[in-house]
């Protein structure tokens, strides 16, 4: 095949900021505790050990919202 029949195609630029995934969790489980009534910076709960633990941001929310109802 001659270069004549092939394309040069650009290459792909990398992602102006790349997608960090705690904040990207953070911002779901912060929205699951408003739907629970509850504001983010009234937790002392750990939510990086949640995320490290792999657990669901709407699962850490809910932990978190039993921690404000029993403490």
């Amino acid at each position: 095949m001659s270069d004549a029949n092939v394309i040069a195609f650009p290459v792909r630029a990398a992602p102006a900021t790349p997608t960090d995934e705690f904040n990207d969790w953070m911002s779901w489980a912060e929205c699951e505790l408003a739907i629970l009534g509850y504001e983010l910076t009234a937790t002392s709960y750990n939510w990086r050990a949640a995320h490290e633990k792999g657990l669901r941001p709407e699962v850490a929310a809910e932990h978190a919202a039993r921690g404000l109802d029993v403490g």
